[in-house]
């Protein structure tokens, strides 16, 4: 184990490259989001970027080796491999990362799966992605977490995304369900 703090990041360096061997990248992306953190604590700007970048493409490994067995957890890890290629300045990487995560996501409505999906936090976590591009997509996600949640009998959540789903209406202009949706978090809030 390193002697003094500022060797910490070894430690997770060394642990981030033996994860990668193993090709366990989600394990590699938690210990390199842990250097970048520590380099942009010692505002070194540059390494941040790089290590941030190396985050970003083990997201990215992540989320295609669970593509066949994970589709919903493989589309979150591309999320966060994108937002990692953002933070690390690689315009063309994010592109190509959303690229597939458009298509990842069309595959999995096709099939079903994001009305079959359990966790709502996961679903809002989808509908957050696509909420500054494609306000369709972001409505399918919330209407699903917002029902789910309810379901559940978290009502907290459930009006909260019955908010947000009024935002979103507003946004397209969609008045009637706006005032539906508002109406729905209303309602679930004085329960």
């Amino acid at each position: 184990m390193p002697k003094n703090h500022s060797d910490v990041y070894l430690g997770w360096l060394k642990l981030a490259e033996e994860a990668a061997k193993r090709r366990d990248y989600e394990t590699a992306a938690r210990f390199y989001r842990y250097v970048a953190v520590h380099f942009g604590l010692l505002n070194d700007l540059d390494n941040m970027k790089n290590f941030t970048i190396k985050t970003g493409e083990c997201y990215f490994n992540a989320g295609k080796k669970l593509w066949n067995s994970n589709p919903i957890k493989a589309l979150l890890l591309c999320i966060r491999a994108s937002n990692c290629f953002k933070e690390g300045g690689d315009e063309q990487r994010a592109k190509k990362c959303d690229q597939m995560i458009e298509g990842y996501y069309d595959s999995i409505r096709r099939n079903g799966i994001i009305k079959s999906c359990k966790d709502t936090h996961d679903l809002k976590r989808i509908g957050d992605y696509f909420a500054n591009h494609d306000l369709e997509k972001s409505i399918e996600c919330y209407e699903v977490a917002a029902e789910k949640a309810f379901e559940a009998g978290k009502f907290n959540l459930s009006g909260s995304l019955y908010g947000i789903l009024g935002e979103c209406y507003m946004a397209l202009k969609r008045y009637e369900d706006a005032a539906e949706s508002y109406a729905r978090s209303a309602e679930i809030y004085h329960c």
